[in-house]
């Protein structure tokens, strides 16, 4: 049977019948090329390139012994032309599947991404929100929770930048974990008051349960009736009175010997005014006590009573001197 071009390009394509293929896998085998030293590259078709070497060879061979009539090398011509074809339909097809293949994977990869979904409060605003297994978190003024619409197997992981109040639904299987300005929160199954907004010192205050809390360096562990000050990196372990815990979510203020400039913030985010302390020194005055539901007035009045400094308001400006 002769090989043609035409019956090349049905080998390629895998149109030939049984005859066919025997007649090209003998002409692709026979004794008469010699073996070609160079190996298929990883991006070429292996037929196309077992034709195109063999009738380089051929080539190399008409080409040292002084060539050949007319009309062989119009045939070799054609089937080297046949070959070509062969490569550039392989090259193209290959090509293509493996687009299809970056595609897919990165589709895949895409799907495979969580949904996360993200709640904020604005000043003086307090929020209650159930997450996807159960638990409950009240977020305080100012603050923002984000966690995933439906958490993996393995870990309940959530983020925090604020104040909150979390009840977290107990699973052995499955902790929860909060990070909140490089704090690591992690717990089974408790209730618990978290402050930590950027920029500020961190605050831990446990209700009921067992809390882990931790940073790159340091960790500690809480029971009911016990909190951490974080500072940096620096943890510092104390006891807290019953009640104090998520006070903030029945209006209460409560002031455990905090600097008046730390607590200056809090009147920012509860009363939605911006507080200038002007005096370094009456910032750093120390203050306890409690109120309840306080209007601003009543409060700076009171503050200024006991610490001995006045104040101002002008539209949403407090200036304390």
């Amino acid at each position: 049977m002769e090989i043609t071009p035409e019956l090349l390009r049905k080998y390629h394509r895998g149109l030939c019948n049984a005859a066919e293929q025997a007649a090209v896998r003998q002409w692709l085998e026979s004794s008469e090329f010699e073996p070609h030293d160079d190996q298929p590259s990883e991006n070429e078709p292996i037929a196309g390139f077992e034709i195109w070497t063999r009738l380089d060879s051929q080539i190399d061979e008409r080409t040292e012994t002084g060539g050949q009539e007319t009309a062989q090398s119009g045939r070799l011509l054609s089937y080297l032309s046949a070959a070509l074809v062969v490569l550039a339909i392989g090259a193209a097809l290959y090509f293509l599947n493996q687009k299809r293949a970056v595609r897919a994977v990165a589709q895949h990869k895409t799907a495979l991404q969580p949904t996360l979904i993200t709640i904020r409060t604005r000043a003086g605003e307090i929020r209650k929100h159930h997450l996807p297994d159960g638990s409950t978190v009240t977020l305080n003024a100012s603050s923002q929770l984000t966690y995933p619409a439906l958490f993996p197997d393995s870990i309940r992981s959530v983020r925090l930048s604020g104040q909150a109040f979390f009840e977290v639904e107990r699973d052995t299987a499955k902790p929860f974990e909060i990070e909140s300005s490089g704090y690591i929160t992690r717990v089974l199954g408790t209730a618990f008051d978290l402050k930590a907004y950027a920029g500020e010192p961190a605050s831990l205050l446990v209700r009921e349960g067992k809390v882990r809390f931790s940073t790159s360096s340091q960790k500690v562990f809480l029971t009911g009736g016990e909190a951490v000050l974080a500072v940096g990196k620096k943890l510092r372990k104390t006891e807290v009175q019953n009640g104090t815990a998520g006070a903030w979510m029945a209006q209460k203020l409560i002031f455990d010997n905090e600097p008046l400039g730390e607590i200056a913030r809090d009147i920012s985010r509860r009363y939605g005014v911006k507080v200038e302390v002007r005096d370094p020194e009456i910032a750093a005055q120390l203050f306890k006590g409690k109120f309840q539901n306080p209007s601003l007035k009543v409060l700076l009045d009171d503050l200024g009573y006991v610490l001995n400094f006045r104040y101002t308001i002008n539209g949403n400006t407090v200036v304390i001197y």
